[in-house]
């Protein structure tokens, strides 16, 4: 069949090339340990919630995104990043109440960690949202100062 491919006609089917998109996802999960499945789910099962998120469907969704078990510091890690990731660069202003009103519901969700000298560490949603927010604010003040040096240096070049 491949043999018999018109290269010129845009619309020839080509050889299929290693394996399918549902194959490779397989092959990737059998890799995973338990814990990672489970966290997969849960990130899977909050980005499924953050996709229907509207004002109308708000409080039967936070309660579901309480539900969830976000038990652990990289699952309160990735539902921030998700957050962050819809609410900057997917939906923009559109939904933006939306999502500060849901980071409001999630604010007193806590997760243990073990620290030093077998003392545990508590950290709070809120506590992990600032630290993202005050990344994610010094990376925009970084920009803006590459920004000033590099015009400062083509107007040095320019005279």
């Amino acid at each position: 069949m491949a043999k018999d491919m018109d290269i010129g006609n845009p619309l020839a089917l080509r050889p299929r090339e290693g394996r399918s998109w549902l194959e490779r996802r397989t092959m990737e999960d059998l890799q995973l340990t338990e814990e990672e499945r489970r966290t997969k789910a849960v990130f899977l099962k909050f980005q499924a919630i953050l996709n229907k998120l509207t004002p109308q469907k708000f409080q039967a969704l936070a309660e579901k995104t309480m539900q969830l078990p976000i038990n652990t510091e990289e699952r309160l890690s990735g539902v921030i990043n998700r957050i962050f990731r819809c609410a900057l660069i997917m939906e923009g202003p559109n939904y933006s109440v939306a999502y500060a009103n849901l980071c409001r519901v999630m604010a007193p969700l806590k997760v243990e960690t073990a620290g030093t000298e077998g003392k545990t560490n508590v950290i709070t949603f809120f506590r992990k949202l600032m630290t993202k927010c005050q990344q994610e604010f010094d990376k925009d003040k970084h920009c803006d100062e590459e920004g000033e040096v590099m015009v400062k240096a083509i107007e040095e070049a320019a005279t």
